[in-house]
Parts: C-alpha cells; structure tokens; sequence
C-alpha cells in the first residue's frame, strides 16, 4: 500500500476559540458565506495545542515565526489537495510544502521579516500573497482562494474534449495540443509517441479535430515526447520529468519548414514544477511499486516531507506509516514477529529487516534515525516474507527495508 501521514498531529483541540495573544491575520480576501468553515479552521489553527502527546508538534523557536494557512477553492469554499506553496523573501525561495487533502499547509521555524507566499495548482489560476510582516514567536494564520481555471484533466478548453480511461495508480496523464508553429491552428490527426529515456514508445494516440491528445505514462520517470504529420517536420521534445500522480498540461508545436529545438510548452501541472527529483534510480521504485503494490508497503516523497514538517524521525514515520513495522529496540527497528522450527521446536522471535540502499544491499543499520534522517530520503519501500521481490530475497531475510536517498 502506499502511505500519507494518518492524521494531521497538529489539529488542535475541538474545544479552542481564541488565538494566542499577539498573534496577526492575513486574509487574502474577503470571506464569503461558504468559506466561513475556512474562517473557523484559521482561528484553531493559531492555537498551539494538540491532541495526542504520541502526534505532538515540535515547540515553536521564539525567535522564529510560523505561519499556518488554508489553500482553498475561491467558489466552493473547499480546501485545495496538493497545492505547491513558496515562501519568497526578495526574490529568493525560502521554503516549499505541499498543502494536504483539507488544504491546509504549513510554514515553520521561518525568520521574522517581510515574505509572499505563492500557490500553484493545476486547474486553477496561481495566486501571490501581499506583504506578510512575521514577527518572532508570532502565528500568522493565512487563507489564500484560488480561483478555478476552466481546465478539467479530462476536458481540456470549451471548444474541445479528450476522453480516456482513468489513470492507475502508478501512472501519470499528459494532456495537449498539437499546434501549427506558424499559425497557432490544432492539427487534426498528428501522431504523438510516449517515449522512454531509452527511445522506446510507451504510449501513442492520433489528435483529434481540436488538436488535443492525451496519453498515460506507465510510471513516473523521464520522458520525451514526438510527434508527426504529412507535410510537417518530425519533432521530439526535451526531457519531461514526471513524478508520482502526475498530470500535465502542454502546446506542442510542429513546423512544416523546420525541426523546432524546444517544440513543447508546458502550461500547468498537478504537481509543483518546481523541485522535482531527478534521480535514474528512481525508476526502478516506481517499477516496483506498480508490480508489488499489494504486496509491499510504500512511503512516497510527499509523505515523508509530510512527517519531516512534523518533527518526526525516520523510526517514527516507519512506526507510523508501515503496519508491518513494529517497534524500535536499542535503535533498531523490528518487524512483526515470525515463527522458525528446528528440531520439532518452534520460536517466534520480532523479525530485524535487511536493509538496502539505492537497490544495493547495505549492513544492519544500528542507528537509524542518525544515518538515515528524513531529510536525506527520497522514498521507502517494506516487505516481509513471503512477499518480498526475488532481487531482495538472498539468504531468505524475514523482512527488508529498501531506503531511497537523495545523497549521491
């Protein structure tokens, strides 16, 4: 199974009505009638309390500000899942988060002074903050609505539509036009190919009477794009980095009397642009993941920043977010305990995982939080037997722990 923090450890206590003493407001703008549970999320938000001692949120630096804000929907009044947020100080990016599935997001242990903070989402227009004064040890909530873009993943302009199955769980969706370079015009039944960063076509359709097409990438990865038609020059497109639940928008252009060097133009995504993993060895997780989803469990980037945000260690999100995992003895992480025979006796002992890193098998990591916190993974994968992949299965391990790192 794939995994997102079960709940929000900083959700404070139902029964909190006031904000701190001292604590600023930053309304984005007026609030409408249906946003008023927006206006009742923002006030608990500002409260520094929680409900479980075992989700507890780190202590807030005095010298330093939070601010603690909801993404949503200008005309539903509902929170924005998967949001990419920047905090901008000047013209420098201070920090970048994702907002949740209630649209909510944070920003901690900021330094006071003036910041922006932009949202991008794909289907919606992005929206840029005034002015925010942090003062030290204040809580600023934010509300920012974004107002939609008349852009469906499935729909794409009012003039035409593109239709298709629905995308699986390890695959990503490109929706376009293909487009005369000279004139602008869609180009009806142009051939547009998926390809993989080997050159081997993954996926291609025909454009329809609008121009538009839609493809399905397999998994998350590296990608070009080529696409054809009589009387135009073939043309392939730079890399395009898709990552995990992906969907992206783009013009590609055709000329007929040139090759274009960069013939594609993105337009929007459902997942932030900015600070994509770029690593090759990524594949082989992604891979994996579409064949043993129902036999492994998967901790995904977005999770980890998730419980990173929250002051969680690498042993934490693991107790956390993997049911297989069990416990944490002298910093070594068990696993639920499995049962061996010898001799017509029997012993259940916790199972202690093998470990590997990148793909390559690496020795028992006695420290795990030290040698592997969460800012240096990009992913983790966790199999028990007798579900775990053959490439991890010399010497017969009861459990193994396939960390991702962002170190080179």
């Amino acid at each position: 199974m794939i995994y997102s923090p079960p709940h929000d450890p900083d959700r404070p206590d139902r029964g909190a009505t006031e904000p701190k003493p001292g604590t600023t407001t930053h309304r984005a703008m007026t609030l409408r009638p249906t946003l008023l549970l927006h206006a009742c999320v923002l006030a608990v938000l500002a409260v520094q309390t929680t409900t479980s001692p075992a989700f507890a949120a780190p202590r807030q630096d005095p010298a330093r500000a939070t601010i603690r804000g909801v993404d949503g929907d200008a005309f539903s009044g509902r929170g924005i899942d998967g949001a990419g947020l920047k905090l901008i100080e000047g013209d420098d990016t201070v920090a970048t988060t994702i907002s949740d599935r209630a649209g909510a997001f944070v920003f901690g242990g900021v330094e006071p002074g003036a910041y922006r903070v932009i949202a991008v989402r794909f289907g919606y227009n992005q929206f840029v903050t005034g002015p925010l004064t942090l003062a030290a040890g204040a809580t600023v909530p934010l509300e920012m609505l974004m107002t939609p873009l008349p852009i469906l993943l499935g729909q794409v302009y009012a003039t035409g539509r593109v239709d298709g199955r629905a995308a699986r769980r390890t695959e990503q969706l490109i929706i376009g036009r293909l487009l005369d370079d000279d004139t602008g015009e869609p180009i009806v039944g142009g051939r547009v190919e998926l390809l993989e960063a080997g050159g081997r076509g993954v996926a291609n359709t025909l454009t329809s009477e609008d121009g538009l097409f839609r493809l399905l990438s397999p998994v998350p990865g590296s990608y070009k794009l080529r696409a054809d038609r009589i009387g135009y020059e073939t043309a392939e497109s730079s890399n395009l980095r898709l990552v995990l639940g992906d969907s992206i928008w783009l013009d590609f252009h055709l000329s007929a009397q040139a090759t274009l060097l960069d013939p594609i133009l993105v337009k929007g995504s459902a997942k932030p642009w900015f600070d994509r993993f770029t690593s090759p060895l990524m594949d082989e997780f992604y891979n994996r993941m579409s064949r043993m989803a129902q036999r492994g469990d998967f901790v995904t980037r977005d999770s980890i920043a998730a419980y990173r945000e929250r002051g969680y260690t690498t042993s934490d999100m693991l107790l956390n977010a993997v049911m297989s995992v069990t416990g944490v003895r002298a910093g070594i992480i068990e696993m639920r305990s499995t049962t061996s025979c010898s001799g017509g006796r029997c012993n259940t002992v916790p199972c202690v995982p093998r470990y590997y890193l990148n793909g390559g098998p690496l020795a028992l990591v006695e420290q795990l939080d030290t040698e592997f916190p969460l800012t240096t993974l990009e992913s983790v994968e966790v199999y028990m037997r007798p579900n775990i992949p053959a490439e991890f299965s010399m010497g017969f391990p009861c459990g193994v722990i396939v960390l991702w790192s962002r170190r080179s």
